[in-house]
């Protein structure tokens, strides 16, 4: 909107401008015959002129309309990103919640059946092996087996 108001304010000027330069110019003759004859060039050279640039500002209108839908479309993918990265910090406090807890079941209890529970747990929640590896310690190939025995 501001640039609209702008590019009509330059275009007032422009036309303010060029009356005065008609004035100034003498253009206007007092001879009545021949004045009349150029004003009417003047006239029609004025708005062949606001032709053009009615036709420039149309153009210029398009192109602002365009780059506004471009704008809103960035905006809404932005707040996709926004949204999956918010997710994705949810999910990773998640993982190192149940990390400490891990890191806390492990030294309280560290017989392998508790850790085996974790993996159980840890894999209904939909978590990749390596992850599950990574937070319990057990080995990939155990973490397969245990995936394995609780299918069944």
């Amino acid at each position: 909107m501001k640039l609209w108001i702008i590019l009509q304010t330059g275009i007032d000027i422009l036309i303010f401008f060029i009356i005065i330069g008609y004035i100034l110019k003498g253009n206007f003759k007092k001879d009545k015959g021949n004045a009349q004859s150029d004003i009417t060039q003047d006239l029609n050279t004025v708005t062949k002129s606001l032709k053009e640039i009615l036709n420039e500002s149309d153009r210029l209108a398009e192109r602002i309309a365009e780059e506004k839908k471009i704008g809103e479309d960035l905006t809404r993918t932005l707040n996709a990103k926004i949204q999956e990265f918010e997710k994705l910090i949810m999910k990773g406090e998640q993982v190192a919640r149940q990390y400490q807890q891990t890191q806390n079941t492990s030294s309280s209890f560290p017989g392998s059946e508790e850790r085996y529970k974790m993996v159980a747990k840890l894999s209904r929640e939909g978590l990749d092996r390596e992850e599950i590896a990574r937070i319990t310690g057990v080995q990939k190939g155990e973490i397969d087996l245990i995936r394995n025995l609780n299918e069944t």
